[in-house]
């Protein structure tokens, strides 16, 4: 016999311990990736910029909402940790979103700047120094 939140909460449908009233399914993100947890191709990290490719004869009709979101905010390069931002996704489910643009040759994705030439150490000192003098 359940008490009286437990039938009020089977009543409104978040009888399941998979699903919560505040945050909705918890599923979700899981579904979104088809099961998946790594991206096909690796080497997206954080500060990986996505830009969105031309492509007038791709197929976008039965692409998910999501990959349709990243195509159309990719418009301009952003970064993989903007995106999830964006998107209010966890990275690594916007990692294999993105690993599936990539295979369907829809996006196109670089290293920032400071990725490839990071910051001079003295640079990084400086602004530590000024930060502290703050």
């Amino acid at each position: 016999m359940r008490d009286d939140a437990g039938a009020a909460q089977h009543r409104r449908g978040y009888g399941h311990d998979w699903l919560d009233e505040d945050a909705g399914p918890v599923v979700r993100p899981y579904t979104m990736t088809g099961g998946r947890a790594r991206p096909i191709t690796s080497g997206l990290t954080l500060l990986t910029y996505v830009e969105a490719l031309y492509a007038p004869e791709a197929d976008l009709i039965h692409l998910q909402p999501e990959h349709r979101s990243i195509l159309s905010m990719t418009r301009r390069a952003q970064s993989v940790a903007e995106i999830a931002a964006r998107l209010d996704l966890p990275v690594g489910v916007v990692r294999v979103l993105i690993g599936d643009l990539l295979q369907a040759s829809l996006v196109s994705t670089f290293d920032s700047d400071s990725t490839v030439n990071p910051p001079d150490e003295n640079i990084l000192q400086a602004v530590i120094d000024g930060l502290r003098a703050l």
